[in-house]
């Protein structure tokens, strides 16, 4: 017996050990939650019953906690359909009834993390006082349960080493494919963990592309190759999602009335075996995300129907477009005319992106590598070598930061003079009344490139395609020219700099005239098919993270 037990009844204690032991039971009877807003703008605090789609969570973690003694699991969500809810719920009620619980809970964004810690400090206001611990100490981040050794802290993403200090038995990751240093954060928090009875580790997210640290978690989690359960709700659990059929609706079965490859209405009811109401309510929400393709894919990122189209569908607002990206995945366009290799050149330092190289010859993107923590002379020795054995026509460098330190010294060796050219983003474009700068120039000749009717092909591989959906076009400047989102808006919205994409542009800073570059400062020179004989091998078709030392 509990000293919170002595001197209650025997029927008083029965519903005590229950509220203790069983969450469902205990959520609706000492959680309170604030509901979504109704037609008219208003919101109530109502009881905590669970919805379908966390009766679903639920149970998949019971059933794993009776397994193994542990819970980790990974839940690919949609909108609004309340994992982080049960989420911070179930570790509020894990932290206030049992002894030395550290609970930690990392968020994607400073908004969110104070979102969620409201979402805790709500449960416990409201929460019956014969269940209510005593509180030691308590901020804008933390709750203390001192006479438990008990603490529920939440942290934002971005904070360098963030999670590694302390041993935690909960752990909860929102929106895990949204952080900044996903992959160094998650490895700090998945550490701190003991691989022991008692302990649960909950990461959730939208998807956001593939081949990024959440998409790679899920695949293992899929596979079996991790300790991880795969966890996914399709919408359409969702009761709510539903609306009353005008009097004129039909189910849509044209093909001309969706993207290519799409399924029609009629196709996407039989598959999924959906309601007039839910179709007409899909129908109503791609109109309102703004209507065509873009509404379209963003409706199945935001409310995916399987975990394939949550992550294929992605890539809403990039310049590039999902369908010729997954096209030139897929296409086996021959690989003639000269090789030129796109350098995006990164840091020795903890905190450094990845320095790249990309290869391209003509209609091809192949040869990808990426590499962590070289420094300057090591990547002059790299790129030496490359130059001798592939023999390129030009090897493009970004000089804006340590590539001109890169490029000075290569131009000293021998064989480099003509081939080794400096380009920095951020200067005037070639076409200056079209384009803020050569950054914007170079992406849009890409796009075109793999837009064009010619075909295009690029390695098979989910981090590239994730990387080439990474970067979206910014709003014209007052002079109506193109330009990118800055590289800190990619890296704060992707989880991490965009180095694919960079060192792919970086293959179109000269157009090509019948197999010489062209240095004029017109954009109509540019001809994606014009191309003049073969110059050297073709060293492969994916990218690599190798060490050539």
């Amino acid at each position: 017996m509990t000293d919170q037990e002595a001197g209650m009844t025997i029927r008083e204690q029965t519903v005590r050990r229950r509220l203790r032991d069983d969450f469902e039971y205990y959520a609706p009877r000492c959680l309170k939650i604030v509901t979504k807003t109704d037609e008219h703008g208003k919101s109530s605090i109502v009881p905590f019953s669970f919805n379908a789609a966390q009766k679903i969570i639920h149970r998949e973690i019971e059933k794993m906690k009776a397994e193994t003694g542990m819970v980790r699991v990974i839940i690919l969500k949609g909108r609004q359909q309340g994992a982080s809810t049960y989420t911070e719920g179930r570790f509020y009620w894990k932290t206030t009834n049992n002894p030395g619980q550290k609970t930690y809970i990392l968020t994607h964004k400073a908004e969110a993390t104070g979102n969620l810690f409201a979402m805790v400090d709500r449960y416990h206001k409201h929460a019956p006082e014969f269940v209510k611990p005593h509180v030691g100490k308590k901020n804008a981040t933390m709750l203390e349960f001192d006479r438990m050794d008990s603490v529920y802290q939440v942290a934002t993403a971005g904070s360098k080493g963030a999670g590694r200090s302390a041993t935690l038995i909960n752990v909860h990751g929102s929106e895990v494919a949204f952080w900044e240093n996903a992959a160094d954060h998650l490895a700090g928090m998945l550490q701190a963990v003991p691989f022991a009875a008692g302990t649960e580790v909950i990461l959730e997210s939208t998807a956001l592309g593939v081949g990024n640290v959440f998409h790679k978690q899920w695949q293992m989690a899929v596979s079996g190759a991790s300790d991880f359960r795969a966890i996914f709700i399709p919408w359409f659990i969702q009761e709510e999602y539903a609306r009353p059929v005008p009097d004129d609706f039909d189910i849509n079965g044209d093909k001309e009335s969706v993207p290519d490859g799409e399924l029609t209405e009629e196709d996407y009811q039989h598959t999924f075996k959906l309601t007039d109401e839910q179709i007409y309510w899909r129908r109503m929400k791609i109109m309102e995300m703004g209507g065509g393709e873009d509404g379209f894919y963003l409706f199945k990122q935001e409310y995916p129907a399987t975990p394939d189209e949550a992550f294929q569908s992605s890539s809403r607002g990039s310049l590039l477009s999902r369908k010729f990206v997954m096209k030139a995945r897929k296409s086996t366009v021959a690989t003639e005319g000269p090789l030129i290799i796109g350098v995006d050149a990164a840091g020795d330092g903890e905190s450094s992106d990845r320095t790249c190289f990309v290869r391209r010859r003509t209609r091809r993107i192949f040869g990808i590598q990426t590499f962590n923590k070289l420094n300057t002379m090591q990547i002059v020795s790299l790129l030496h070598k490359i130059i001798k054995q592939e023999r390129p026509a030009r090897v493009f460098i970004d000089v804006g930061g340590l590539g001109v330190g890169i490029f000075d010294r290569l131009i000293e060796l021998e064989g480099t003079q003509g081939i080794v050219i400096p380009v920095n983003f951020g200067e005037t474009a070639n076409d200056p009344d079209r384009y803020v700068n050569r950054k914007a120039e170079m992406a849009w000749n890409l796009k075109e490139w793999i837009e064009d009717v010619g075909g295009a092909n690029i390695p098979d591989d989910d981090e590239v395609q994730a990387e080439l959906l990474s970067t979206p076009p910014d709003t014209p400047d007052s002079n109506q020219r193109r330009r990118l989102k800055p590289k800190a808006f990619v890296k704060k919205h992707y989880g991490k700099s965009p180095d694919i994409f960079d060192a792919a542009c970086l293959t179109f800073a000269l157009p090509i005239i019948g197999g010489g570059f062209s240095t004029g400062s017109s954009a109509s020179d540019f001809d994606p098919m014009d191309f003049g004989g073969n110059m050297g091998g073709d060293i492969g078709s994916s990218h690599t993270d190798f060490d050539v030392f």
